[in-house]
């Protein structure tokens, strides 16, 4: 599996997808080296592989957030919206293995399908997971769009304690702000 990850950094996608494959013959039960050949997959633009290894990934663990966001990311591409809020729906749902980054995508992949209730889930996930202005400001802005003014307006007070109303604006959240006003 490291091999494939020094592969793929080393932009030799075909080698890599070929350690990958050499691996799951003999492992075929590891969630991770489906997932990772997923990514070496897409990142070749074989959208129809990349989901097959996306999708067995998940069947053999699914908690694995990295393989629902490939999974989302490519139904978006695809224009199957719905089928992508299911997914990260199911993704908040299960007992996952992520970090607050994938949290964050999966927030943000929901906010931009017009999903603001699902993606605040994501990023109280993730700013519980490590707290981070982007995610503070995001999730107001996640309660802005469902109208919950009060819990928009504690996330950007919030927000503007911890990292200060210089920061804010850097990010853009002063906009999002002017709208509470």
């Amino acid at each position: 599996e490291n091999l494939g990850m020094v592969l793929s950094r080393l932009d030799r996608p075909a080698e890599a997808e070929e350690v990958y494959h050499q691996a799951i013959s003999h492992y075929p039960n590891n969630a991770s080296l489906h997932y990772n050949l997923g990514k070496v997959q897409l990142a070749r633009g074989d959208h129809r592989a990349a989901a097959t290894s996306f999708e067995k990934s998940l069947s053999l663990d699914a908690g694995l957030l990295g393989a629902y966001l490939g999974l989302g990311w490519l139904y978006r591409e695809e224009g199957r919206a719905e089928e992508a809020i299911r997914l990260y729906d199911r993704a908040l749902r299960a007992d996952l293995k992520a970090n607050s980054l994938l949290y964050t995508v999966v927030g943000d992949d929901l906010l931009a399908l017009g999903r603001a209730d699902l993606a605040s889930v994501a990023y109280r996930r993730a700013l519980a997971l490590q707290p981070s202005i982007q995610d503070q400001f995001n999730l107001g802005l996640a309660y802005l769009r469902l109208g919950q003014l009060e819990l928009a307006r504690q996330a950007y007070a919030e927000g503007i304690k911890n990292y200060g109303p210089a920061e804010a604006e850097k990010i853009g959240a002063v906009a999002d702000l002017s709208q509470l006003i």
